[in-house]
């Protein structure tokens, strides 16, 4: 008698990009089988052209599931190349991303995990991201990576608007610590001149990007690195659907970002993996792709809000991308303490807000559409009074700060609200403050960083989540800015590590306090829980909905 598995034919074979597998079968119970484990993979597709098949794209991730999949059926041949895609995925797996495999005297200007960084993106062929966690120093690792192995590249870098003139900094590199110092021309591309045409690095702000994507493209860059890459996370915005342009028509692509998941929202991440890995990566629909994969499948309003099969998406990542935190690669980094502040404030005001809120929220019927959205809209009328009545502690805390401790000891405050950062403004002017804001030019940013590092003139500066990308605010010659105070506490942790991370970074020499004052008896009280809880690595999800709702259960 024969087995079952005898009774299959079948061949799975590469055909441009994709993989074929085709079977028949006397047995319909084997041949249901067979289909079961098919439409179980990710990304899989039935097509009857030219004749009945199914494909996936021929990416490692996919090549190794298929093979892992068809182990007990012998009788189904695998070509070769599908093997060698498989076992070059469980080799990206097992990638040795400390940097012991290299040879030192390569690359002794770079750390060790930078090192493996540079690495790993040649590995991949020069289309990964590099998602080290904030102050890691992404950026040489990127231009590492181009020096090491594209030196010649024509090279874009689209960036957020704020840091673009770091960007020029640090490729032209004026402190000499770097082997490509005045080795390669650079310019910022502006609204509307057109490139040099000589220059073998051009920066363009996401926004010119958008509105420039055609021009970009007809000039035929080598490579392009997308600074902040998590910039492009919804799938439905312009700027997404430009860099998606570009990017199809770049070979070579780079993408940083030290906070993957901004709002933890995994449904985040696919536009851009997409953007870097289209092969990898291929669609966000279909009962196979990645939205009801990985996020739980769509709402009724086809949102995609959850998170599923996440050992398998964490393990899927790892060939795409690049992520090491400060506590598993920077050992001679100095700690980082987050400390809780609770203080005692006037309630008066801000218990009028919530029985306002509370009273407006509980109206609010949970099933309407866009009922989380005004959740979160009149619960940043609460935080936003919370700023408020904690002003006078906030000042308080400041200037003992401040009169406690020597004239080259600097205070980084942290806060959100525009009438917030004003009045502190105001009431430490004798402390000489600066601020860095969202709204600063990029000229005048450099221009507060630097005074803030350099002298004893101004020992506060003020900076907001807009303001805070892309700077550093340890100190120099001398000066010492180890502490930020969060005047004002985020929805988003990631906020928060973006923050402290301008100052528990690379060039830092001391030990970084982040102190997080927080009103008792307000929403204050569930934030400082959660930055001090919060997972930063792609593993896991927590959605705001979920801290939301049991607030909201207190209020019932």
């Amino acid at each position: 008698m024969q087995s079952r598995d005898s009774k299959m034919k079948g061949t799975a074979i590469i055909v441009e990009d994709k993989i074929i597998l085709e079977w028949t079968s006397g047995d319909r119970v084997a041949w249901k089988e067979l289909l079961a484990l098919v439409q179980g993979l990710a990304d899989s597709k039935f097509s009857n052209t030219p004749e009945a098949h199914w494909e996936l794209p021929a990416s490692p991730f996919h090549a190794a599931a298929l093979v892992k999949a068809l182990a007990n059926h012998k009788t189904i041949f695998i070509e070769k190349g599908i093997e060698k895609l498989a076992e070059r995925y469980y080799f990206l797996l097992e990638w040795e991303r400390e940097g012991d495999a290299w040879d030192q005297k390569k690359m002794p200007w770079v750390r060790p995990y930078q090192q493996s960084a540079i690495a790993f993106v040649g590995a991949l062929g020069h289309r990964a991201v590099i998602a080290d966690d904030v102050g890691l120093g992404k950026t040489i690792e990127a231009l590492g990576a181009i020096y090491h192995y594209k030196r010649d590249a024509l090279t874009l870098v689209v960036a957020p608007a704020n840091v673009i003139y770091k960007w020029e900094r640090e490729i032209q590199d004026p402190t000499r610590r770097f082997p490509w110092s005045g080795e390669w021309t650079v310019e910022v591309l502006p609204s509307k001149s057109a490139p040099n045409g000589n220059t073998q690095f051009t920066i363009v702000s996401y926004d010119i990007m958008r509105l420039r994507v055609d021009e970009l493209i007809a000039d035929h860059y080598d490579l392009v690195i997308f600074d902040e890459v998590h910039y492009v996370k919804n799938y439905k915005a312009l700027r997404t659907k430009a860099a998606e342009k570009l990017a199809e028509k770049i070979p070579y692509i780079i993408g940083l970002t030290g906070t993957p998941l901004l709002n933890d929202r995994l449904i985040e991440i696919w536009p851009w993996l997409h953007m870097v890995n289209p092969r990898g990566w291929p669609t966000l629909w279909g009962s196979t792709g990645y939205g009801d994969r990985y996020c739980g499948g769509r709402t009724q309003y086809a949102t995609f809000l959850g998170a599923t099969r996440l050992p398998e998406l964490a393990e899927r990542l790892k060939v795409t991308s690049i992520r090491r935190t400060k506590a598993e690669v920077l050992s001679e980094l100095p700690a980082l303490s987050i400390v809780p502040v609770p203080v005692r404030v006037d309630l008066k005001d801000y218990r009028k807000v919530e029985d306002n809120v509370r009273e407006t929220i509980l109206a609010m019927a949970p099933s309407s559409k866009g009922y989380w959205i005004a959740v979160l809209d009149r619960m940043n009328y609460l935080r936003q009074s919370v700023g408020y009545a904690k002003l006078k502690a906030v000042e308080e805390w400041a200037v003992d700060f401040l009169e406690g401790n020597a004239p080259n000891v600097k205070l980084v405050i942290y806060a959100h609200h525009k009438a917030v950062v004003k009045r502190l403004q105001s009431s430490l002017a004798d402390w000489g403050v600066l601020t860095i804001t969202g709204d600063d030019k990029p000229a005048d940013r450099d221009r507060a960083q630097l005074q803030f590092q350099s002298d004893e003139e101004h020992r506060v500066i003020i900076i907001t989540s807009a303001g805070s990308i892309g700077i550093d605010l340890f100190g120099i010659n001398g000066v010492e800015s180890s502490n930020i105070l969060f005047a004002e506490l985020e929805w988003r942790p990631a906020d928060f590590q973006q923050a402290w991370g301008r100052l528990h970074r690379m060039g830092q020499d001391n030990a970084v306090t982040a102190w997080v004052l927080g009103a008792l008896g307000t929403i204050d009280e569930y934030l400082m829980g959660r930055v001090e809880s919060k997972d930063y690595i792609i593993s896991r999800a927590i959605d705001d909905e979920n801290m939301i709702r049991g607030i909201l259960e207190g209020w019932r």
